[in-house]
């Protein structure tokens, strides 16, 4: 599905993919007529499902230029620490390691794509093994399954779930 909404969007005036969170989803934005004609020529090219969302903005897209210069400013007078150990961005989907590639990473989130699939693969090919979800909700976690089944994933929707959480890893230690 990738490389068939990649080249509808390509072709197109308006509409952009923006977010790649699996193989079987993938979110398009842009211009509301823009974004139509896309859903429409994607269903006559075949992709099985497209499903329009309710949102606010074309957001990750480069209509959120202006808003995301201005964050873009606010960063700058802002200091950044070295993190203590690299942060995958989902803007490029590989480590951040410096704090220059936090900022730089933290200043294309709001009109670049979130490759979110990508950053998954990168944290699996990188050993790691356990995978948490904070805040409400299973849907990062149905995401992960669908790339990679065999994930260990734990949810945390309360603040009583960190707490069995924090006793599932000491149990492994």
């Amino acid at each position: 599905p990738r490389a068939l909404v990649l080249s509808v969007c390509q072709n197109m005036e308006g509409v952009e993919a923006v977010n790649f969170n699996s193989p079987s989803q993938i979110v398009i934005s842009g211009k509301k007529e823009a974004v139509k004609k896309a859903s429409h020529h994607l269903k006559e090219k075949g992709a099985r499902r497209v499903i329009p969302l309710s949102v606010s903005g074309a957001f990750h897209t480069p209509l959120m230029r202006k808003a995301a210069l201005e964050f873009s400013q606010g960063l700058d007078k802002i200091h950044f620490s070295p993190p203590t150990f690299p942060i995958i961005s989902n803007v490029f989907a590989k480590p951040a390691s410096t704090a220059k590639e936090v900022k730089q990473a933290l200043k294309l989130q709001m009109d670049h794509p979130v490759l979110w699939e990508d950053s998954m693969r990168k944290l699996i090919s990188s050993g790691i093994e356990l995978f948490i979800e904070v805040g409400p909700g299973k849907v990062l976690q149905g995401l992960l399954r669908s790339i990679y089944r065999k994930a260990n994933i734990l949810g945390a929707e309360r603040p009583e779930d960190i707490e069995k959480i924090i006793s599932y890893i000491v149990s492994r230690m």
